[in-house]
């Protein structure tokens, strides 16, 4: 026994006996792919694509649960559906945007552009940072920055200092003596 969830379907278009017992319900997980892909989690069914009447075709996530009787047993279960095309859409947004600009920053080479975590390990690594500095991005990302810095600003604290600012102020900017992967002092 499968018990449909109790609803409003007025919101998507449907009145309540066609959202029963329409034809679109044999369409609203179609595993062959007509309507379009089905959303797996754990080898199982969480959500699928929607049509409503007018022919627009929503993402659904669905959230479903058991239901027992007295005795303990599954004699059914309740599923809801919810909506979650726009926020498909804001995340598909977001991630080309991400990509764009990722693109972007590998693309330069003038200028060494990386990002540290709050604990001064590398994170990013652009063609301009392997090309002024001289290490691959897999062999320098998860490195402490201090790598850069010579003997004597290590010693008296330099990098942890510039740490400080930074997380402080949200950035950190001045002139000094670095070191390539070579071990050469450069001006920055």
């Amino acid at each position: 026994v499968s018990l449909l969830p109790v609803l409003d379907p007025t919101p998507m278009g449907w009145t309540e006996r066609d959202w029963y017992l329409g034809p679109h319900r044999k369409r609203l997980f179609d595993v062959n792919g007509n309507i379009g892909p089905t959303i797996w989690v754990d080898g199982r069914i969480v959500g699928g694509w929607g049509q409503r009447p007018d022919g627009t075709v929503v993402t659904l996530l669905e959230h479903a649960a058991p239901l027992f009787d007295v005795a303990g047993k599954i004699r059914g279960s309740l599923s809801t559906f919810v909506d979650i095309t726009e926020r498909q859409r804001a995340e598909e947004a977001r991630r080309l945007s991400e990509e764009r600009f990722r693109a972007i920053v590998e693309s330069v080479r003038d200028y060494a552009i990386f990002m540290l975590d709050p604990t001064g390990r590398i994170v990013s690594w652009n063609t301009g940072a392997q090309l002024i500095k001289g290490y691959q991005a897999g062999e320098i990302i998860g490195q402490h920055f201090s790598i850069f810095y010579p003997a004597e600003d290590i010693a008296g604290g330099k990098p942890e200092r510039e740490l400080v600012i930074a997380s402080t102020e949200g950035r950190y900017e001045e002139e000094g003596w670095r070191l390539r992967k070579d071990g050469s002092r450069f001006w920055a």
